[in-house]
């Protein structure tokens, strides 16, 4: 994930410039995945799992050792939850951080940070009238992240 958003300018130049190419197949898949990945809502996605996963990183390595104690395991995998618990904790802190980053990389990408439109008949979401982009994503990682370990 990390090297991904390292690579993320480079990923929007490729596409930008596959999506100009005569084939007209390839253009349009290069252009759909341009549009989908300049979207507000997949740059918070991106930023906030490359966040949870360097959190993560060590356990992941250590589960794949083959020479693993199993206390070993559950040691790593208890200070990983706490770290995860501790984000869950300062989640407003935390996802100001996140939210700085989303926001340095969209402007370097000239992307303009928006939230999804709100209808009047919204029946899957609270109805949330008027609110800054960073309160919007907040409010969406705050809800979907209730569960508890």
């Amino acid at each position: 994930m990390a090297a991904f958003v390292e690579l993320f300018p480079a990923v929007i130049s490729s596409l930008e410039g596959i999506s100009e190419w005569a084939d007209a197949d390839t253009s349009s898949h290069s252009h759909q995945l341009l549009h989908a990945v300049r979207e507000t809502q997949f740059i918070v996605s991106l930023f906030t799992l490359t966040k949870i996963f360097s959190h993560s990183i060590c356990l992941c390595k250590a589960l794949q050792r083959k020479n693993l104690d199993l206390m070993e395991a559950v040691s790593i995998a208890e200070d990983t939850k706490n770290e995860i618990k501790t984000l869950r904790l300062n989640a407003e802190k935390t996802f100001e951080e996140i939210f700085a980053a989303v926001s340095k990389c969209a402007e370097q990408q000239a992307i303009t940070i928006t939230v999804p439109r709100i209808t009047s008949r919204q029946t899957h979401r609270n109805p949330i009238t008027e609110l800054r982009s960073s309160s919007h994503f907040l409010i969406l990682s705050l809800s979907s992240s209730r569960r508890d370990f």
